[in-house]
């Protein structure tokens, strides 16, 4: 089943003491940046256009959303076509289909994993990774992950001045989910945050010591909806792309 980071409930996630944010190993010296930008010339652009539709939005618990605005939902057919988004000052361009929201995943790719494990999952979406992210070309998206109940607001840009291929936008997911959040960032939240996390944490590393000693990552705010179901652009009009997230994608 599909899933949006939920908020912690005390049945699911309780705060050990003994495993306090005062842990040395719970923090590594990273503060929250935007991350590595993604180094030019790495992987040849191929330009193709693509279909364009007017993006549905339904009200659904199950994809990330901006403040009260609501996402598409499951019923919405995005994988087939592409997102047309208008930027602040940028004329309309499509996002490439391999990277629309679709509740069943195009992609395979668990953001726990690097992006060399990527595949695509049927035989009618073979893109290559080094196709355009979108028609036309763009050097720049903001992507934005966003969670209500746990007070998580966070964009960033992904970047090629040459234009965004496909394995730059998601090998940027991946490298900002896969920084750590410092100790004064963890000493920053709430009570329920702090336990979120420290149980995410606890579950992640729980089998794996070089993890553990990497410490807290953003990627802990995701629980176990770790699955990367595509983007939706934002409906505010920001021209910002929100990153929807799920447990493992529907067959």
């Amino acid at each position: 089943m599909h899933m949006h980071i939920g908020s912690p409930s005390p049945s699911t996630y309780s705060y050990d003491a003994s495993k306090s944010p005062s842990h040395p190993a719970y923090y590594t010296h990273h503060t929250l940046s935007p991350g590595p930008s993604i180094p030019d010339h790495r992987i040849p652009v191929v330009q193709s256009p693509y279909g364009v539709t007017q993006p549905h939005y339904s009200p659904s618990v199950r994809a990330p959303q901006i403040g009260n605005i609501p996402l598409p939902s499951d019923s919405d057919q995005g994988g087939k076509l592409a997102h047309r988004a208008h930027g602040s000052g940028s004329s309309a361009f499509s996002l490439n289909p391999a990277l629309v929201y679709n509740p069943s995943g195009v992609l395979y790719f668990n953001l726990m994993y690097p992006t060399e494990t990527i595949r695509f999952k049927k035989a009618a979406h073979l893109p290559q990774l080094s196709e355009s992210a979108t028609h036309p070309c763009q050097s720049r998206l903001i992507l934005r992950i966003y969670n209500q109940a746990l007070q998580l607001d966070s964009s960033f840009a992904a970047e090629n001045p040459n234009g965004l291929t496909l394995y730059d936008v998601l090998h940027r997911i991946y490298t900002w989910f896969h920084t750590g959040v410092s100790r004064q960032e963890m000493q920053a939240l709430g009570p329920q945050q702090r336990a979120y996390l420290t149980d995410s944490f606890s579950r992640r590393t729980a089998n794996n010591p070089n993890e553990y000693r990497a410490g807290v990552k953003r990627l802990d705010w995701l629980g176990q909806s770790t699955f990367f179901f595509g983007l939706s652009p934002a409906p505010d009009g920001s021209g910002a792309w929100i990153i929807n997230v799920g447990a493992q994608p529907m067959a």
